[in-house]
């Protein structure tokens, strides 16, 4: 497969960094090793919460996995340093929500600071003698401790080299990038794969039959169709490589979803059964 990626996508990354109040308690540490009489210093390892159920703090780094979630969601894997490929034709919407994220999360390191004096305060009678008050940091730097950085790159391209090497190296390493380069483009498809094929294969699963005639039939949640019907425009972006037997696949399971509703799934047998065949078809698509 040859495709030129740099100009169907481009690499995003999103560094963020979340205070998470953790701090290692050396001196309990060693109380509670002499205490069960172990022989190793190391037979034990203590760490404090410094702020033990502080609803500000936890909203961060609740939200701060749930954009990464959204991250990966909305990209195709690409390098192990943690950058993303995003189609070019995802950009704006992509660049919209990635605003929208970063807006909101200071907004609810802006809501922390403003509290985190209280919260300590409030920690001197919950943490009792594990409480000291010197292992907090100043309310003045703590916005500090915390970081939202997404970052957008292009793609570079097999001849974009900037070393001084000689002519032989350097086609060598043209072909080193350019079969690298193709081996990370069909590790993103085959993602891209990967993700269909699980929701198809989970709706498929859940809409079999029990096994015993007298057991009741799996629970059909309401984000089945859901998450299939998300996944399907999401789809429509990533298909970096315009794959059509990925696009065909894709449209398959949309027009599947789009006649069904939850309430006729759970109601009727025969909607069931009917739909799990046309479901297989989509995953005749599949090679594995």
């Amino acid at each position: 497969m040859t495709v030129n990626i740099s100009t169907s996508a481009m690499l995003v990354e999103l560094n963020i960094s979340v205070w998470t109040g953790r701090k290692k308690d050396k001196e309990t540490e060693a109380e509670v090793v002499k205490g069960k009489n172990a022989k190793s210093s190391k037979a034990a390892s203590v760490h404090k919460h410094l702020l033990a159920d502080a609803e500000p703090l936890m909203a961060i780094g609740r939200f701060a996995s749930d954009c990464r979630s959204w991250l990966y969601h909305n990209t195709l894997p690409w390098s192990d340093s943690g950058a993303r490929l995003l189609p070019t034709a995802n950009f704006f919407t992509f660049k919209q929500e990635m605003s929208r994220r970063e807006a909101h999360f200071w907004a609810l390191v802006s809501v922390f600071e403003r509290e985190y004096p209280a919260l300590i305060t409030s920690m001197a009678m919950q943490l009792g003698a594990l409480f000291k008050r010197d292992e907090y940091p100043d309310p003045s730097t703590i916005a500090s401790k915390f970081g939202f950085r997404p970052q957008f790159n292009p793609v570079p391209e097999a001849g974009d080299f900037r070393v001084d090497v000689a002519a032989d190296a350097l086609v060598e390493l043209r072909k080193e990038y350019a079969a690298e380069a193709e081996r990370r483009v069909e590790q993103a498809v085959r993602d891209a794969w990967n993700r269909l094929h699980d929701t198809v294969k989970h709706m498929y699963d859940k809409l079999a039959p029990p096994k015993d005639p007298n057991a009741p039939t799996k629970r059909i949640h309401e984000t089945m169709l859901a998450n299939a019907s998300e996944l399907c425009g999401v789809l429509s972006a990533l298909n970096i490589t315009n794959d059509p037997v990925l696009e065909d696949a894709r449209r398959k399971l949309e027009g599947i979803v789009l006649r069904l509703d939850t309430k006729s799934l759970r109601e009727s047998p025969e909607l069931r059964e009917s739909t799990r065949k046309q479901l297989e078809s989509v995953l005749d698509k599949f090679s594995f």
